[in-house]
């Protein structure tokens, strides 16, 4: 996720490894993540198989 105080100023944030990383200015680099339309998503019905409990638990966390 992008900080709101860079996006507020046009600028978004690229890793390049390493624990190194670019800012660019989206007034002269256009964004390189794409901007989805989730207007119309739809939420998907699943089950957890047995014995992974333990993931569903990992993923409500995020």
């Amino acid at each position: 996720m992008q900080s709101k105080e860079l996006r507020d100023k046009n600028y978004f944030v690229i890793r390049t490894g390493k624990g190194n990383f670019v800012i660019f200015d989206e007034n002269r680099f256009e964004k390189p993540y794409l901007d989805l339309d989730l207007s119309r998503a739809e939420e998907l019905d699943y089950e957890i198989p047995e014995n992974f409990g333990h993931l569903e638990d990992a993923l409500r966390k995020i």
